[in-house]
């Protein structure tokens, strides 16, 4: 039952849940990146491309919003 009502959900809603996940995943790469920068071990640097990763996040967030007011009130 619970999962018929998620894939029903997901079918009319998509890019809506696109939406959202991308723009959580961005925050948390917007959190790791600025944690990274104010790091007290200069030469812990890490390997992550945190800042091209959450302007990609943006980027597909911005995207999924255009889509979903497309499908929900362009027709």
């Amino acid at each position: 039952m619970l999962s018929e009502i998620l894939s029903a959900w997901l079918e009319d809603h998509l890019w809506m849940t696109i939406a959202i996940m991308a723009a959580l995943s961005s925050c948390t790469a917007i959190f790791a990146d600025r944690k990274r920068a104010r790091r007290i071990n200069l030469e812990n640097v890490g390997f992550m491309p945190w800042t091209g990763l959450s302007v990609l996040g943006i980027f597909i967030t911005i995207a999924a919003i255009a889509m979903t007011i497309k499908t929900e009130f362009g027709g």
